[in-house]
């Protein structure tokens, strides 16, 4: 696992000076590349030659539109153990579905910051009880857990959503944090991944229905109980703000 014992990995991506920066940032997770390449079959190869532990890919490598998602699919024939991290530059929902069909643990854009890829790289080897475990298994693990960890939010998306949640706009967002836009809607996109709603009304109305009102500040609490009497059955909301 990535900050406790060195593994290994693969980074396959189109360009050279990508592969150099996501193996200086592997480098510090503890994690030692042992080859990289930019073609899908060449990647499969050598997932079957080092049987590394990780595998960070683009999901568009030179004429292949999705190779990556390809290079993971086989990739895992070989290797089911294999933990495999998109890192693309596209903001695209059905791309970004593309790649978690193919089996990706985390898709990870590369306007994103640093810290936001290391956590997606974490979060690969240390996925939510909540979201892996069967119901019994997961509701004693998670006996006392916060709200917040109960429902597989890490701390960055838990205080973004606190703060979507009090009507900021991604933009005042990323200011106040000091991370870019993309980072922001990035964190957004998987809170409401986890919590099966499609918008900050409904994650925020989710949020304060089950117990997470001591995360959330008063501000967002009241407003989501305003807010909450025009959800729809499905938990949506018509909204003027995009996350």
């Amino acid at each position: 696992m990535p900050g406790s014992e060195f593994c290994s990995g693969i980074i396959v991506d189109g360009y050279p000076i990508w592969r150099s920066a996501v193996e200086r940032m592997l480098a510090d997770l503890n994690v030692v590349v042992r080859a990289h390449t930019s073609e899908c079959d060449a990647g499969v190869r050598l997932v079957e030659e080092h049987r590394p532990d990780l595998l960070v890919t683009d999901l568009h490598l030179p004429r292949h539109p999705y190779g990556g998602a390809e290079c993971i699919r086989r990739s895992l024939e070989i290797l089911p153990a294999l933990k495999a991290v998109v890192l693309s530059a596209s903001h695209d929902t059905a791309q970004i579905s593309v790649a978690l069909r193919s089996g990706a643990s985390a898709y990870v854009t590369k306007s994103a910051e640093a810290e936001d890829f290391a956590s997606a790289v974490r979060q690969a080897f240390q996925p939510s009880l909540y979201l892996a475990a069967p119901r019994l298994a997961r509701e004693g693990a998670f006996m006392g857990a916060t709200p917040a960890a109960r429902a597989g939010l890490t701390a960055r998306e838990s205080e973004i959503m606190s703060l979507a949640a009090q009507g900021l706009s991604n933009a005042s967002i990323a200011r106040q944090l000091w991370v870019t836009e993309p980072t922001v809607k990035f964190h957004l996109s998987n809170t409401y991944r986890k919590l099966g709603v499609s918008n900050r009304t409904a994650a925020t109305h989710w949020l304060t229905s089950n117990g997470f009102e001591d995360e959330l500040s008063s501000r967002a609490v009241d407003a989501a109980k305003q807010a909450s009497g025009g959800l729809s059955r499905d938990g949506g909301t018509e909204e003027s703000r995009v996350a």
